[in-house]
């Protein structure tokens, strides 16, 4: 017998939302103790930020990414357990960016405790529904956006859980700015090395960096970055 509670069901059937919240249950939290908050969390949010709630359409759009372009995939080339040892235990859904005034910079993700990932800017994502069809151009804007974020952030958790090489920032040892970074333009960034001028801020973002690059860009952008260099 359960200690639990069985008799009150894990997603309350009388919410409108019910059928994706089942979904995600099904789809998340029953094989991968994943829990994604698409629906505003203002404690767990930056409060240095003027920030929106992610738009509900939208957010089961990315939620379905997830699954099939971020889980699946893991699991089809890692195994089976990789995602239930190693994945993320909160998604965490910001409709925008977090931007920073000062620097003119935004942020489009975070990872937490090696256990949350938020990913913001959700409602600048083209919607879709029958008859709207991703271009080129919509598939480059995915992987900027959230799909680089999430290879990132994901790494960051990775590198929390087992470190990396001393000897990695070793390599462009001396030119990390950690207050100054997003002045150099990409060419300067990548003369020194680095894939992003984000990569050149510290030597743990140009890891996940670089692992985000190798796996979300084309060979086109990599040829850029070595005309660049």
């Amino acid at each position: 017998l359960s200690i639990f509670d069985t008799s009150v069901p894990a997603v309350d059937p009388n919410k409108s939302t019910y059928e994706f919240d089942q979904w995600l249950y099904d789809n998340f939290t029953k094989p991968y103790n994943l829990e994604v908050q698409y629906q505003f969390n203002l404690p767990a949010s930056d409060f240095d930020f003027q920030l929106a709630p992610a738009d509900y359409n939208r957010s089961q759009l990315l939620a379905h990414f997830i699954r099939y372009l971020f889980y699946d995939v893991y699991t089809k080339y890692a195994g089976d357990e990789f995602m239930k040892m190693y994945g993320p235990r909160i998604f965490h859904f910001i409709g925008s960016s977090g931007y920073s005034p000062s620097t003119g910079t935004e942020i489009l993700g975070l990872a937490s405790g090696g256990v949350k990932i938020t990913l913001y800017k959700i409602n600048e994502m083209k919607p879709w529904s029958k008859g709207i069809n991703y271009t080129s151009d919509d598939l480059i804007t995915l992987n900027e956006n959230y799909f680089h974020t999430m290879h990132h952030e994901f790494s960051h958790i990775l590198h929390q859980t087992k470190y990396y090489p001393v000897t990695f920032g070793q390599v462009t040892s001396g030119t990390y700015d950690p207050i100054d970074w997003h002045e150099r333009d990409s060419v300067a960034s990548h003369s020194m090395g680095y894939v992003t001028h984000y990569a050149s801020s510290a030597s743990y973002e140009d890891f996940v960096e670089t692992i985000s690059c190798i796996i979300t860009d084309t060979d086109y952008r990599w040829m850029n970055r070595i005309i660049n260099a």
